[in-house]
């Protein structure tokens, strides 16, 4: 028997305009048949929400899809690491190989352009600027730079 009144479930759903169905209910009747009749009127059970179960499986997949890319890009930068290592020291070779050639021939050139040079030092420059600082330190002027450059000049014969 349904209550009527301003208080029940009956008069809330009326007021909000929700249809009622009502479901008679037998003293023989088992739960299973009261169930199966709200089923027909209602439709087939569903859940909305996902379960725990597939909340756990989908976490699972995305760590496992984030380890397999944190993995591919550490593999990748790895290999870009020694590529450009690789490279790096191939390019460090080719440059001490060319230092040296450069070296080896800048020493030939520099010492046999550098004869003639070393002899005229030797006998013209040489012997004059062995004598004034040979005087220089005889004397032991106050500004022993300017002291030698007036004795070079005095006793320069090119000048002359």
């Amino acid at each position: 028997m349904i209550q009527v009144g301003v208080d029940t479930a009956v008069a809330c759903f009326e007021d909000q305009s929700v249809p009622i169905h009502v479901v008679p209910i037998e003293a023989e009747m088992s739960t299973v048949d009261i169930t199966s009749q709200l089923q027909a009127f209602v439709g087939d059970p569903h859940n909305f929400g996902l379960t725990v179960e597939e909340i756990k499986a989908i976490a699972d997949a995305k760590a496992r899809k984030e380890k397999e890319e944190k993995a591919a890009a550490a593999a990748a930068k790895k290999e870009k690491d020694e590529k450009e290592a690789k490279e790096l020291e191939e390019k460090v070779a080719r440059e001490e190989e060319r230092k040296e050639q450069i070296a080896s021939l800048d020493e030939s050139r520099l010492l046999r352009a550098a004869m003639p040079l070393r002899k005229y030092l030797q006998s013209s420059v040489m012997a004059v600027v062995r004598r004034g600082l040979i005087e220089c330190a005889e004397v032991r002027p106050c500004d022993p730079i300017d002291y030698l450059a007036e004795f070079l000049l005095e006793n320069n014969s090119s000048v002359e």
